[in-house]
This record gives structure tokens, C-alpha cells and sequence, in this order.
């Protein structure tokens, strides 16, 4: 069972705390939030663009980009 309302509350958290953090912490701050949200069953992460691509986690979550129809 998933945690519908989780990737809103962490797109919301990550906009409220990304500013205060220093670029070079970023990827490793976003991907501990990404986790925890995780753990605790939230499975929608890939709707918050920002948080995944601050992380680096592009890939894991939207492929390599090159799909086919």
C-alpha cells in the first residue's frame, strides 16, 4: 500500500529547505529524504522532479531518457 499524499509533502519539505542548503550538500540531502520517504512506503517519489534531480537519481526513476514508442 503507498503513501498517496508522501511525494506532495516531500516536494513541499524540499522546497522549504532546499534554499538553506549549501549546493554541494544537495544531492546527498535530497537522496536521505528521498529514502526516508521511502521507507516509511511512500512509492510516488518520481512526481517530485526537483528532489530527483537534485539527488542525481534521474535515471532510477525516469530511465535513461531514451524510450521507445
Amino acid at each position: 500500500m503507498g503513501w498517496a499524499s508522501g511525494s506532495s509533502l516531500a516536494g513541499e519539505l524540499w522546497g522549504a529547505v532546499r534554499p538553506l542548503i549549501a549546493k554541494d550538500k544537495r544531492k546527498k540531502a535530497a537522496g536521505k529524504i528521498i529514502d526516508l520517504f521511502e521507507d516509511y512506503d511512500c512509492d510516488t517519489m518520481y512526481e517530485v522532479e526537483p528532489l530527483i534531480k537534485d539527488a542525481g537519481r534521474e535515471s532510477e526513476y525516469y530511465g535513461d531518457g531514451d524510450f521507445e514508442e
